[in-house]
């Protein structure tokens, strides 16, 4: 398979896939040096049953436009066969399209790969199916001749029903919990409420980059789903007979956060546990989804190091023109190299905002106010449905930005402090405080408190649209304050698709300025302000379940 490829340094990496886990080598070079994954959609597909000695209906995949001007060659494997059209001249015009098809020689899961190779370098996209027994027609009864009746008697005979046997149903059933992919040196994983696992009885859908209003849909026809509860646990029940055995596909999505993997056996009529590290979030585009979102990094706030934290992995965090999931713009924090660009070219006209799902603007440490013309980029974006998360020096993009500027009551520098303990809304947004306090985060879990690091003072209170999530005694003058708050956009629209997340504390404090990434992250326990980012940062996601949610009837 690894004939076309030509550069003369491998290492071998794991690719995980939405349900087999294959080892391939690529080149030890930067991501330049690999096929990226986006140029192909989907990365994964899942046939779902066939039966055995027939053949599904072809599935698409497609190959970008400029991918398929350098495409060279395909290849397949396992009972699966696909055509394309990447030699056609229209394929350099639309990009060119894989039709697979799963034809299966034997019952159970069968699992294999597209590769596709150009200039050299494969992308790989993982190919999954179960075979079905097929169906035997029923014999036709054999016509018998009827005796001719005799004279002799027939005897008579007491007849003893015949027992039947009782089919007793039993119910297959999955444990286990979900959590951060945050990695041991930052200390233990952090469990994730509200997240989907189940199991798909088809392909999923990809998921699209950018604002969008409403919450991401579960795809793939579940056949089996839970939701996981405030500490992450779920129990996954009534899993169809037919989804037990080896290689069995499961999706843990909570919005464009989504992971795909395989769990290699799964024992009928019992309940079984699945360790963390299937049930983790992905921590590179590789092993799942993570949504697309832009940094622009602040002296005073190391947010990328958070993102480090929550299990971002460090390879993600590239140059707008790199192909990482984090794409980071300078302002007065890190850099990726000497071709960062100025965050400038984010928020300008005719920049890139609607690119990302989500937009993270860190503490610059300084009041530097922003154009008219970035200020209304930015409302368009969330009205868009957006996503924007700033801290501290962070509200010159709210407080004089009609009509962000009505969410708050603005105070702004009226003052700083080291640290100051601040209460946690215990009723909006559900589960916080039960959260933190399950995440060793709170100071006082009755009522709920927690100590913020380099608390600052800007929001006196907050209007009726927005949320409080935590709310201090400024311990300079006895006032009132807010420390954590959001909202939803367009402000006071019938229909809100974005929302703002207003920090007013350091989520990761610290010196910053025009570092290169990630010599300015320390390795260290997550702090507990870092654990409330990690938190908010999910909170901004969401399910759009199926309707109604599929069951299944155990099976014997």
């Amino acid at each position: 398979m690894m004939a076309a490829i030509k550069s003369a340094r491998w290492l071998c990496a794991l690719l995980f896939g939405s349900l087999l886990a294959v080892c391939a080598c690529v080149p030890s070079a930067a991501a330049a040096d690999y096929f990226l994954d986006q140029d192909v959609s989907p990365r994964h597909l899942f046939f779902g049953p066939v039966a055995v000695g027939q053949s599904s209906a072809p599935r698409r995949v497609e190959l970008n436009r400029e991918s398929a001007t350098e495409f060279e060659s395909a290849e397949i494997s396992g009972e699966f066969s696909e055509n394309n059209d990447c030699g056609m001249p229209a394929a350099g015009q639309r990009g060119c399209r894989f039709m697979v098809t799963f034809s299966p020689k034997s019952p159970g899961p069968r699992q294999g790969l597209l590769t596709i190779i150009k200039q050299g370098l494969p992308s790989v996209v993982t190919l999954n199916g179960i075979g079905v027994p097929r169906s035997s027609p029923t014999p036709t009864p054999t016509p018998t001749s009827t005796p001719t009746p005799t004279s002799t008697p027939s005897p008579t005979f007491t007849l003893t029903p015949t027992p039947t046997a009782t089919s007793t149903p039993c119910s297959t059933s999955l444990t286990g919990t979900v959590v951060m992919g945050t990695p041991a040196q930052y200390g233990a994983a952090l469990p994730l409420p509200n997240a989907a696992v189940f199991i798909p009885g088809a392909s999923l859908d990809s998921i699209s980059d950018g604002p969008s209003c409403g919450c991401t849909q579960v795809t793939g026809s579940p056949v089996a789903i839970a939701i996981t509860a405030a500490d992450g646990t779920f129990t996954l029940s009534n899993i169809p007979q037919s989804f037990t055995g080896t290689n069995i596909p499961l999706v843990i999505q909570l919005g464009r956060w989504r992971r795909q993997v395989t769990i290699p056996s799964v024992a009928a009529c019992q309940s079984s546990e699945l360790p963390l590290d299937l049930t983790r979030m992905p921590r590179t585009q590789i092993e799942g989804d993570i949504p697309l979102m832009a940094i622009a990094t602040g002296a005073n706030d190391g947010m990328e190091c958070a993102l480090l934290k929550l299990g971002i992995d460090a390879s993600e965090f590239t140059d707008p023109a790199g192909a990482g999931r984090v794409q980071v713009y300078q302002n007065t924090g890190a850099a990726i190299d000497s071709m960062t660009p100025s965050d400038t070219t984010l928020w300008g006209s005719g920049g890139s905002l609607e690119n990302y799902d989500l937009v993270l603007a860190p503490c610059t440490g300084a009041e530097t106010m922003q154009t008219t013309s970035a200020l209304a980029n930015l409302v368009t974006y969330l009205n868009a449905g957006g996503r924007f998360v700033t801290s501290h020096f962070g509200y010159v993009w709210l407080f004089n930005n009609a009509p962000l500027a009505g969410t708050a009551n603005w105070d702004v520098n009226h003052s700083s402090s080291t640290t100051v303990t601040a209460s946690v809304n215990q009723t909006e947004p559900a589960g916080l405080a039960q959260w933190l306090n399950l995440a060793g985060a709170l100071s006082n879990s009755s009522p709920p408190e927690m100590v913020l690091t380099e608390p600052r003072h800007d929001v006196d209170s907050v209007a009726a649209q927005s949320v409080p999530w935590l709310t201090a005694t400024d311990p300079t003058d006895d006032t009132q304050m807010v420390s954590q708050f959001s909202f939803a956009t367009p402000v006071g629209g019938l229909t809100q698709c974005g929302e703002v997340l207003y920090l007013d504390y350091h989520a990761d404090p610290g010196a910053f300025s025009r570092t290169i990434f990630s010599s300015e992250c320390s390795v260290s326990a997550m702090t507990a302000d870092e654990k409330l980012f990690a938190y908010s940062l999910f909170s901004l996601e969401c399910n759009q379940l199926p309707a109604p949610t599929p069951t299944a009837t155990p099976t014997d």
